[in-house]
């Protein structure tokens, strides 16, 4: 794992501070002789969590990998094993999102959420649930499919945070869901958030301030893909609040005008075909551009072709990109796509290119700002209130030591820098807007 490869490249210094600060202050804790016990449990509380923090970052070489990791959680939680004292650190950052897995028994899956409802850390910092309805496999019955459906009925209002809900489900697991609602008559006031499968349009009316809901029909099959996503629109054109929709489907050409009949008044759009195909542009804009209030596009599928080591041609905006012309390439669809919508603010191009409108013109010009950034800012730089806070017995000979090491990460770092950590934001400059809905790309 190259980021606590690099954690632990600092504990070596921080081991040699440590010494220092020791020799300068009698009565710290020895083990054996006159040298210190060196161990994890010498870190302040700050700079563990600065770990933590960059653990849950994950480590990302170029933009392909930026298109699926979304978190590092696995990484804190593998951390967090270390001592007691580093688990209560990292609670906050393990329990922001839970994923149930679609491998659980019913079984497995009830004690699960039994032991969420009991947690006061779920309680607390549990703001997105994650939770996956495959239950025909592992079931005989109705009345056991039913068991787990009623944990979830019960545990669901006990996080007093939540405010995400993803559910993937089978067409069974969906009507025994459907049925424990409606047996409990409750409803998610506090959810804003929604994401879900084919079956599942009965909930959105059970969660009044609705604000954004994604549709993940790719994900579980179903014979009739088209007749649930229709369902599902139908539900959230009644959803007066919705500002963001998401379609995650592989035939997103054949709905995105069911999208615009149903949410005509959307601000934020996200698409993703789930393919590999990616998105044609040529056939998405004119589409586009019928969306009377649209101020944020999200296309997931760009950044994984952008970041690729050979050539092909990125369907996205029909230009050719590589690892070394990805500037290029991200400028063209950018160009094309606020060129083409009016009234858009805000395009994201996967989790590691965002561009955004800075200033209008009088005579239809603006200036478009964007940042391309995966990277966090690197960790020697986050650590360098160290040298301050170890600075009792710092001598030359420690400061000569820090160097070394700083320049040794530096060079670690240097090549994922200038490729992705552009922070300071690039200007494109006359992007020409067409005003009437009649304007040709």
């Amino acid at each position: 794992m190259k980021t606590l490869t690099l954690v632990f490249a600092f504990f070596d210094y921080l081991s040699q501070l440590y010494r220092g600060l020791g020799t300068s202050r009698p009565g710290l804790p020895y083990a054996f002789g006159t040298e210190p016990r060196l161990t994890l449990e010498c870190l302040p509380d700050d700079v563990l969590l600065i770990v933590l923090d960059q653990l849950e970052q994950p480590v990302v070489e170029n933009a392909v990998q930026a298109g699926f990791l979304i978190h590092g959680s696995s990484n804190v939680i593998r951390f967090s094993t270390v001592n007691k004292r580093i688990r209560v650190l990292g609670e906050a950052r393990i329990l922001r999102t839970l994923h149930l897995g679609p491998s659980w028994s019913a079984k497995k899956l009830s004690h699960a959420l039994l032991h969420i409802r009991l947690s006061g850390g779920a309680k607390r910092y549990t703001k997105r649930i994650k939770i996956d309805l495959w239950l025909e496999g592992a079931i005989d019955s109705a009345k056991n499919q039913m068991a787990p459906m009623s944990e979830l009925i019960e545990t669901l209002p006990s996080l007093d945070h939540l405010r995400a809900l993803g559910i993937t489900a089978t067409a069974s697991s969906a009507s025994a869901l459907r049925s424990a609602f409606e047996d409990a008559n409750m409803k998610l006031d506090n959810i804003t958030e929604l994401t879900l499968s084919p079956h599942m349009d009965w909930l959105l009316p059970r969660c009044p301030n609705l604000q954004a809901l994604s549709i993940n029909d790719w994900v579980v099959m179903s014979q009739d893909r088209s007749t649930h996503a229709a369902n599902l629109l139908k539900a959230a054109a009644a959803m007066t609040d919705l500002l963001h929709f998401a379609l995650h489907n592989h035939r997103n050409e054949v709905h995105l005008p069911d999208v615009l009949e149903a949410l005509p008044n959307l601000h934020s759009l996200g698409l993703f075909t789930g393919t590999g195909g990616g998105i044609n542009l040529d056939y998405h804009l004119p589409i586009l551009r019928r969306f009377r209030q649209l101020k944020r596009l999200e296309l997931v599928e760009a950044s994984k072709f952008l970041g690729q080591h050979h050539m092909r041609t990125v369907s996205i905006s029909r230009c050719h990109a590589s690892k070394e012309d990805i500037t290029a390439a991200q400028f063209h669809i950018t160009h094309k796509v606020f060129q083409a919508l009016p009234r858009l603010q805000e395009l994201i191009l996967g989790p590691n290119f965002r561009a955004w409108v800075v200033r209008g013109h009088e005579d239809s010009r603006i200036d478009v700002r964007w940042e391309a950034t995966v990277f966090r800012r690197p960790l020697q730089e986050r650590l360098g209130h160290l040298r301050e806070r170890f600075s009792c017995g710092y001598s030359r000979q420690w400061e000569t030591y820090a160097e070394a090491q700083s320049n040794e990460a530096a060079e670690q770092w240097s090549l994922a820098d200038s490729m992705h950590s552009r922070t300071d934001a690039q200007t494109l400059a006359d992007v020409q807007r067409h005003e009437n809905d009649g304007g040709e790309d």
